[in-house]
């Protein structure tokens, strides 16, 4: 037991646990019932879970879903990806301008999504080739995109701030009926679950551990470091898109800013 706790003491998750322990005990103190969740009737007139938890949950899943991309180039190429913002609202644009073109139904909807995925993915690869290819640190290559990302997705839109409505995207970033769970956090658990599989049942994830830690000899090993690197920044760019399409179902525009 007393090894175990040394091991603990010396494990990185140490700090942002006791971190996130004291944001606890603050919020507590402030509000003994912080972490209570009850179901209400929202506009819709839906049943559907309330409370903190939820709300930080809900507005946290963009972003969660964001980072599950980002480990994969953590962990491979050592380094971080600041430019996934701006391919969100890249993604987001597509996804907004796709939607614009046609009347809003399921497979108008799967449509733009495919296509904001795609030129997410492309983008994502650009940055990829730059890392992978061209050895150059992951944030230097992709400051590229975090300047110039926010400027194409103005573009694509043509200088505007386009706004849509509908009730099948209201679902996507709200409340699908008779679900209480915001949809949001059920798409996170979902790619948390898919990529967790992934890593764990294929070669993927010792890939990319093997590449992390020494790229020369993953290489001597028959690993190709590119291939992994290219995967994880393919990966996070499907991440990417699918957090600015929810942004933009929540808030029912793209904003080019944020």
């Amino acid at each position: 037991m007393r090894d175990v706790l040394k091991k603990f003491a010396r494990s990185q998750l140490v700090i942002p646990l006791f971190s996130l322990l004291l944001i606890v005990i603050f919020n507590l103190i402030r509000d003994v019932e912080f972490f209570s969740i009850n179901i209400v009737t929202n506009n819709q007139g839906y049943r559907v879970l309330s409370g903190n938890l939820i709300s930080i949950l809900n507005g946290a899943s963009a972003v969660a879903i964001m980072s599950i991309g980002m480990t994969l180039i953590t962990s491979s190429c050592k380094g971080q990806d600041i430019s996934v913002a701006a391919v969100a609202a890249i993604a987001g644009s597509v996804f907004v301008s796709v939607l614009r073109s046609n009347e809003i139904t399921i497979p108008v909807i799967i449509l733009a999504f495919l296509s904001s995925c795609l030129v997410s993915v492309l983008f994502s690869t650009f940055n990829g080739i730059l890392v992978a290819v061209f050895k150059i640190q992951p944030m230097i290559a992709t400051l590229i995109l975090f300047s110039a990302g926010r400027s194409i997705a103005y573009w694509i839109n043509g200088g505007a701030t386009p706004t849509i409505s509908s009730p099948l995207l209201a679902s996507i970033g709200g409340f699908i009926p008779g679900i209480p769970i915001p949809t949001p956090i059920i798409i996170m658990v979902l790619f948390l679950v898919l990529i967790s599989l992934v890593l764990r049942f294929t070669t993927l994830g010792l890939y990319t551990q093997v590449v992390g830690i020494n790229e020369g000899t993953a290489h001597l090993n028959g690993i190709n470091p590119v291939w992994v690197k290219l995967i994880a920044f393919m990966i996070s760019g499907i991440c990417v898109a699918t957090a600015g399409n929810i942004t933009v179902c929540r808030i029912g525009l793209i904003n080019h800013e944020t």
